[in-house]
């Protein structure tokens, strides 16, 4: 999902995920080859998280960005019927 939203690689969003795991603000589990990403919900996270939420909200590359992912999540569902 994130590498159709955002157009990239594979690679670079493994990358990047791996960043904010090691900062400790995603949390990963395997599934066989599949890995699956979660924000961390912490109290020393949940004020990091609506801080950067609200302040992204007001930016049109996240909204654009959204909008990709609600889009592409339709596509993805309407293949799975």
């Amino acid at each position: 999902d994130i590498t159709e939203t955002l157009s990239i690689t594979q690679t670079k969003a493994s990358r990047h995920l791996g960043v904010l795991r090691n900062a400790g603000l995603v949390d990963d589990r395997k599934n066989a080859q599949w890995v699956y990403y979660s924000l961390k919900e912490s109290n020393s996270t949940k004020l990091l998280h609506n801080i950067i939420n609200e302040l992204l909200r007001k930016e049109s590359l996240y909204n654009d960005d959204l909008n990709k992912l609600y889009r592409w999540l339709e596509v993805k569902n309407n293949k799975c019927d």
